[in-house]
Order: structure tokens, then sequence, then C-alpha cells
């Protein structure tokens, strides 16, 4: 094997010698060529330019504070002004768990593993602690008896306690949907005797027993319509509160408080009401009806016989209907009544107090 000649005075080199003694020219080695060694990877800064770490943590956060912002908004219980103390520890709870992302995000931010998997470690904590934020059962606060007594004080207006610039506001709304209750309950009870044989064979004998309990009927759906709609009852409060003392910002405050406290009293209010129009709506349509068939039927010995099949199934269907909706309707009214002597009794009221001692 000859030995190599200088790259750059292209004198032999001798054995021995690896660059040119000659020139002193640096001599690469034969058939290898020079490379550059990878540097060594070191861990990147917290907030380094990994951008889908950075992705994945901003998504993680977004997905814990707007689920934490959403189930505090929906949650009554968590308004500052109700409840700062909850309020308080609702958030800190939530701060907490975003410093558990931002520690496991520091561990798991240089670590040589795959992206996808990083990816999901970092966001997956936040997904599923938005979920279980969400998903958590709303608490309830426990009404404040002294409230109720301070509502009963101004509806009896006993002189016990003397009535603020607020209640004397308000105690004419009261008044009024005290005494349209009362109009109420004095109207259906005046349809009883009327009212009695519904449902009964006897009440489609004839055209005249017919149109007697439709008249009835009639009667009663408009006394129910009549009864249901309170706004304008409601729409005279701000009138009411227009002349109170007081600044714009504290009239729009009590305005608020004050619907929605009504909004949910109506809830179960509109639900009672709505059972009753349904029941007497389907009640007319049944005796409209036998109205529309009394040459089809006849009434003999307590039954009601009609000539054909398809014309009694229909009948039938019609009064099976009514007459659970009107079982519907009578649940649903006993159990208001029964919310109703129990926040009485809260109030500190009989029903004496607001004229019901005579209803049923």
């Amino acid at each position: 094997m000859t030995n190599p000649k200088c790259n750059r005075c292209s004198k032999i080199i001798p054995d021995g010698f690896l660059d040119c003694p000659w020139c002193g020219a640096h001599q690469g080695l034969p058939g290898r060529e020079a490379r550059l060694e990878p540097a060594a990877s070191s861990p990147l800064p917290f907030f380094g330019p990994d951008a889908l770490a950075g992705l994945a943590l901003f998504l993680s956060l977004a997905c814990l504070f707007g689920s934490s912002f959403v189930a505090i908004l929906r949650d009554k219980v968590a308004n500052p002004a109700a409840s700062p103390a909850y309020f308080r520890g609702e958030w800190i709870g939530t701060f907490f768990s975003a410093l558990i992302i931002l520690t496991m995000f520091a561990a798991i931010r240089g670590r040589r593993v795959r992206s996808r998997v990083k990816f999901l470690s970092i966001l997956g904590p936040g997904f599923l602690l938005g979920l279980m934020i969400l998903g958590k059962p709303l608490p309830h606060l426990t009404p404040d008896p002294a409230q109720f007594r301070r509502v009963g004080e101004v509806i009896r207006n006993s002189g016990a306690e003397p009535l603020d610039k607020w209640d004397l506001a308000v105690r004419p709304i009261y008044i009024e949907l005290i005494s349209r209750n009362r109009q109420y309950v004095d109207d259906v009870s005046k349809l009883d005797d009327a009212l009695q044989p519904l449902y009964s064979p006897a009440s489609f004998r004839d055209a005249k027993s017919n149109e007697r309990m439709l008249d009835a009927l009639d009667q009663r759906l408009e006394i129910a319509q009549k009864n249901a709609d309170i706004q304008p009852v409601l729409a005279r409060l701000p009138g009411y509160v227009a002349g109170v003392d007081a600044t714009e910002r504290e009239k729009k405050r009590f305005m608020a408080g004050f619907n929605e406290s009504m909004a949910k009293d109506m809830q179960g209010r509109n639900s009672v009401f709505a059972l009753e129009q349904s029941w007497l709506a389907s009640a007319i349509d049944l005796y409209r009806y036998a109205r529309a068939h009394q040459a089809s039927y006849r009434y003999d010995s307590g039954e009601i016989l009609f000539k054909l099949a398809a014309e009694s199934a229909t009948f039938e269907n019609k009064l099976n209907q009514s007459q659970q909706k009107y079982s519907q309707f009578l649940r649903a009214y006993r159990a208001s009544r029964r919310a109703q002597d129990a926040l009485l009794a809260q109030m500190g009221l009989e029903r004496s107090d607001i004229g019901f001692e005579n209803s049923k």
C-alpha cells in the first residue's frame, strides 16, 4: 500500500505521520468523512417553544375554568351575595385543581415521550375535572325562617314590627294576590253543585243535561284562565317601587330579587293551572262530542249505549282521558295546598289570615 500524498504540497507523507511533515497541512483520514455529532438534548424550559404541550396546557385550563364558571353561574348558592364563603371555596378549589395540572405539565414537559402521549397527559386532567365539576349536583340554600316571618308580618300588618319602605311597596301586591285567590275559591265553590254529576251517565242523559254540564264547564274554564294570569297584578309593582325613597340602583336590585323569587313560586303555580286547563278542555271536548252524537246513543238503566261500536269506543276513550287528567289535576292541586300550608306555617300565618278558612 503506497503512502498518501499531502493534499497541499503533494509530497509523499512518510509512515507514522498523520499530518504532512513538510508543510504541516492537516490530513483527513482516508475513506472517512467528517461528521457532526448531534448535541446532547437538554430539558426544555418551563415555558419553552413546545407548541403542542403549550396548546394542551391552554385547552386543559380552559376546560377547567370554563366548566367552573358555568357551574358557578348556574349555582345560586355560589352567588357571592348569597354566600360569599361558599363562592370563595368554589374558586379556591378550582385554582387548586389548576395547580395540579400545572405541576403535571412541569413534570412531563421535558420528558422524552411521544407528543401524542404528552398532549393527552396534559389535556386529560383538565377535561376530566371539568366534567366532574359540571356533573356535581347543585346544592341548595337553606331558607332563612326570618325572611318567611317577615313576609308574614307584611301580609298581616299587625303592628308588632314596623314595615320598611320596601314592605310598604310590595304589600299591595300581596294583598291583591290574596284577594284573587279568595275570589277564585269562591267562584269555584259556586259551581260545585252544577259540576257534581260530572262524568256520571246521567249527565249525558239528554240534550239539556249536556248543555248544563257544558255551561258549567265553560264557566269553570273562564275562572281558571282568569286566575292563572297574575301578570296584570305584578305589572303594578314597578309603579309602587318608583315611589320609594331610594336610588335607582337600589330599586333595580329590589325588583331583580322580587322577580327571581316570584319566578320560583310561579313554576309550581303554573304547573297546577296548566293541568287544570288541560282537564277542563278535555271535559268540554267530551260533552261536545256527546252533544254532537246525541242521536247515536241512548240512556238506559244508568248506562250510555251507542248504536255503533266505533262511536262508543271514541266516547269511552275521551271519557277515560278526561278522568285521568282530572285525577292529575287533583293530585297536583292537593300537593300545592300542602306546600301552601307549610309556607303559611313558616310565615306564622293561618289560612284564616289570608281568607282561606272555608276553602277545600
